[in-house]
């Protein structure tokens, strides 16, 4: 990643557990009263304003990256975000929640780092927003999941299962989950399920029937980032109700 992308990055997961105690609040002290006037301006405005100004400084169209370097620190890419855009989420513990729903609640969140499998990226995320906010994401962003067996026995394999299982406890009100389709994946799948389209359709079925296990997900996305696959496969997913698009950019 380029010095220019590093001066893009955040730390979600620290700012977004801002609160009105600790290192950060002492420091703020000595800027208090500056402080007061501007949350006094901001808290005096109508509900259906704050959130319009939550929604203008928060809100990024395209997707948030995160992605891992060392520990387990997530740090998130988004090239487009203005700057200093988490500032909000200093202010008070009022400002914090509310402007919470909007960095959470509206934006699309996607797992990056292919250096580990995806399931601990996912996990070390969950873990850093928290129970609440993991609660207000509704749209995220991963790999395909990946598939296993011979055919007749497919099965997810365990770090895709890991996933799902993770938004399914921790992700209560996520309605969008895109998932990335690559030429790796649609080798994977004739590896599995040969190349009839009986067979995909039953080893997309699988997939399937995990992505229901989550209550609130109401849209399936793939996301097709490599040459297409064949259109008996694309038939498939379609017929299992996923919507099909190009990757970003393309």
């Amino acid at each position: 990643m380029t010095g220019e992308h590093k001066r893009q990055e955040d730390n979600i997961g620290q700012m977004s557990s801002a609160g009105s105690s600790g290192p950060r609040a002492a420091s703020a002290h000595h800027s208090r009263s500056h402080s007061d006037r501007r949350e006094a301006n901001i808290l005096g405005l109508p509900r259906k304003i704050r959130a319009r100004i939550y929604q203008t400084v928060l809100y990024v169209p395209h997707p948030l990256y995160l992605f891992q370097d060392t520990g387990t620190k997530v740090e998130t890419f988004a090239p487009e975000r203005p700057n200093r855009w988490l500032s909000l989420l200093q202010v008070n513990r009022q400002i914090h929640e509310e402007a919470a729903e909007v960095l959470f609640g509206m934006n699309n969140f996607t797992l990056l780092d292919e250096r580990q499998p995806q399931d601990l990226l996912l996990k070390a995320f969950l873990t850093c927003i928290g129970p609440v906010n993991s609660a207000l994401l509704t749209h995220l962003s991963m790999d395909f999941p990946t598939l296993e067996g011979p055919l007749g026995e497919v099965k997810l394999k365990d770090d895709s299962l890991r996933r799902l299982k993770l938004l399914k406890s921790h992700c209560t009100n996520l309605t969008t989950l895109e998932t990335s389709f690559s030429v790796k994946h649609a080798k994977d799948l004739v590896q599995v399920a040969g190349d009839s389209p009986q067979s995909v359709n039953e080893a997309l079925s699988q997939v399937n029937l995990q992505l229901q296990t989550i209550p609130s997900l109401k849209t399936t996305i793939v996301r097709i980032t490599g040459p297409q696959p064949a259109p008996s496969t694309l038939e498939c997913m379609r017929s299992l109700g996923w919507t099909t698009l190009p990757a970003y950019g393309h």
